[in-house]
């Protein structure tokens, strides 16, 4: 998959949050749950000081993995 926006390879939350097309909100309330009900895994970030990047790489393998077959 691995698109890539703008040549940016780490993104801001907000950027990350469309780029998923998921709201900020929820990435937020997913960072801050150690593990979901759901069987939804959390996104991967980094953290850097006070600041939270998303990696385009990881974005990308998690959404892979997010992926659902039928049986």
């Amino acid at each position: 998959m691995n698109l890539v926006v703008d040549n940016v390879r780490l993104m801001k939350e907000a950027q990350a949050a469309k780029y998923l097309d998921l709201s900020v909100s929820t990435l937020r309330q997913q960072r801050m749950k150690k593990r979901r009900k759901s069987g939804m895994t959390r996104v991967p970030y980094i953290r850097i000081g006070r600041n939270i990047r998303y990696d385009l790489v990881d974005l990308d393998e998690w959404i892979v993995s997010q992926r659902v077959v039928p049986s």
